[in-house]
């Protein structure tokens, strides 16, 4: 068992050091909803890490602002801090338009390598930068109540046939929409081409029966 006083180590490194890498990590869009919707307490236990008050006062009804949470799996911003918070500013004299909307910006390749599981927030952060079953393991071994109920979720949720089937859907839909695009722009650039040869083909004309008249004057 890990002490409180103890903390997380993660490698930063690209390689996996031959760890069981996850198939599907927090960050995944369909897990994401499938967990927070099936599991609410979990969602507000987050929202309350974030915003940095009481579990009771994580309701959505209750929250004072409209607030903006967005968790980024790359570096987003030219600082050191993995949180930035923002408010909306008038652009020359930089006040505040009001204090009733927050956006909060979370980079997650600028955690800490070592975690203090004391640190609630952190903690909860790791979980979505987890990559591999061994960092998943030693979050639900900290002992630290939602990081074993979020683990535990986690492998309930991956393993159902009802998971499983949106994440086919939810990657089919992208690879159908890709290759829409990819067609469009096909299409776009052949129509392009069409488009600039029937101009060339008109100048050719125009400037055939130019010359043409040109002989016929001489």
């Amino acid at each position: 068992m890990m002490e409180k006083s103890q903390s997380l180590c993660y490698n930063d490194d690209d390689g996996n050091n031959g760890m069981a890498v996850l198939k599907y990590t927090f960050m995944n869009d369909i897990l994401f909803k499938m967990l927070f919707v099936k599991h609410p307490e979990l969602l507000k236990k987050l929202v309350a890490a974030i915003l940095k008050i009481p579990f009771e006062s994580a309701k959505y009804g209750a929250l004072p602002r409209t607030i903006v949470i967005s968790i980024l799996g790359f570096n987003l911003f030219q600082c050191e801090e993995y949180h930035s918070e923002f408010l909306t500013l008038e652009v020359h004299r930089h006040t505040p338009l009001t204090d009733k909307f927050v956006m909060h910006y979370f980079e997650l390749p600028k955690i800490p390598k070592t975690v203090n599981i004391d640190n609630t927030l952190e903690l909860w952060l790791s979980l979505f930068k987890a990559e591999t079953e061994e960092e998943l393991e030693e979050l639900a071994n900290t002992e630290v109540a939602e990081m074993k109920e979020a683990v535990n979720v986690y492998h309930q949720i991956t393993i159902t046939p009802e998971f499983r089937e949106r994440e086919r859907l939810y990657e089919k839909a992208r690879h159908d929409e890709a290759s829409a695009l990819d067609y469009a722009r096909i299409e776009g650039e052949e129509k392009e081409r069409e488009k600039w040869q029937s101009v060339v083909a008109e100048k050719d004309a125009l400037i055939a029966e130019l010359r043409s008249r040109l002989d016929e004057d001489e």
